[in-house]
């Protein structure tokens, strides 16, 4: 599952919708005719396509960071 979400194919056409909309709410804020708030929600998956679009986290930082030797901060009680 994981390893499909950092394929090039999907980080262009996962990303770009999303990318595309934000930047044109900011372009519409800065000639005074856009929204005061805009609210996103997203899945993991989402997020993750979008973080690798940007540069931000690749495969090998996600497999790294979570793997079974690794905690992910998540309470259990």
């Amino acid at each position: 599952y994981i390893t499909f979400l950092f394929s090039e194919q999907q980080r262009k056409t996962f990303s770009k919708a999303l990318i595309d909309a934000t930047l044109d709410n900011m372009r519409k804020v800065i000639a005074g005719e856009g929204p005061k708030v805009v609210l996103y929600s997203a899945h993991d998956s989402t997020i993750g396509i979008l973080l690798s679009a940007l540069n931000f986290v690749n495969l090998d930082c996600l497999q790294e960071n979570t793997s079974k030797d690794k905690s992910l901060g998540v309470a259990t009680g």
